[in-house]
């Protein structure tokens, strides 16, 4: 049986699972350390409170890790489409992605660079087919 995955799907799966490892330490964050006397949704929504609070170390920080997974999980939505955009788009698409995945290096270290750097590269895969083919056609 031959699967033909298009780049933009390829793109979109990665960008997934970009996503989804942001999730585990989110959880590890909000939900492992629960104070005696307090439920665990009740911590979570209090150290949420304190992040953004004026008395939190790192407010920008800790808005760009809560983000993150959004942010990775839009993206991939838009790569899921990408074949219905304009190359203009396309490339504004990728360049959103280069600089996501990037962000995503830095905080989680050099090592991930590659799985975050997937959804990047067959991004400009796509692009690259398109720029082809719009090219044959005229």
């Amino acid at each position: 049986m031959k699967l033909n995955l298009s780049s933009s799907t390829l793109a979109g799966s990665f960008a997934i699972l970009a996503g989804a490892v942001w999730l585990p330490f989110l959880y590890v964050y909000l939900f492992t350390s629960v104070p005696i006397h307090a439920t665990a949704w009740g911590a979570a929504i209090d150290q949420i409170a304190f992040d953004f609070s004026l008395d939190g170390p790192s407010r920008t920080l800790m808005a760009v890790w809560y983000a993150m997974p959004i942010v990775w999980f839009v993206l991939a939505a838009l790569l899921f489409s990408v074949s219905r955009l304009r190359y203009f788009t396309v490339l504004v698409l990728v360049g959103v992605t280069t600089t996501v995945a990037l962000i995503s290096s830095v905080m989680f270290g050099w090592g991930t660079a590659f799985l975050f750097g997937l959804p990047v590269w067959f991004g400009v895969v796509h692009a690259r087919g398109m720029k082809r083919s719009s090219a044959a056609q005229a």
